[in-house]
């Protein structure tokens, strides 16, 4: 069960659910909140703690799922003749995927998301904040 619900998916999409894709957004918002888990360990543990990270939690699955619907087919590019769109991917790629903004947000390390203690290593190393984890290495 994830934290977001139908009418969050709604909100993000801006408009109802159609009938066809309440029978899938459970399905995906649970998928969203355990793709996002590897993303962000403590993702599950610390929303009960902190109510803007849930919030911030709960904006972020219903986003990704929102992402899917709006282009379930993934189609990022067509032309015909003289007409052609592009699609953009941070809006509706189609794929169940956190942005790099939103995995960096909600791995914050401060209660207000500031960047400085979770960036400055010298900081955080001569004054033991955040926890070490550092946003833009790999596995951490």
């Amino acid at each position: 069960m994830s934290l977001a619900v139908l009418a969050d998916v709604e909100t993000s999409l801006l408009r109802p659910l159609l009938p066809v894709e309440v029978e899938y957004v459970s399905s995906l918002l649970t998928r969203a909140e355990t793709l996002l888990s590897g993303f962000v360990p403590q993702l599950l543990a610390r929303p009960d703690a902190d109510a803007d990270y849930c919030a911030s939690t709960v904006s972020t699955e219903a986003d990704m799922v929102a992402r899917v619907l709006r282009n379930p087919a993934g189609i990022v590019h067509e032309s015909q003749g003289d007409y052609s769109y592009r699609i953009d991917l941070a809006v509706s790629s189609g794929h169940l995927m956190p942005t790099d903004l939103e995995v960096f947000h909600l791995r914050r390390e401060s209660r207000t998301g500031t960047v400085f203690g979770s960036l400055d290593a010298y900081a955080r190393a001569r004054f033991g904040w955040g926890s070490g984890v550092h946003p833009f290495r790999c596995g951490g």
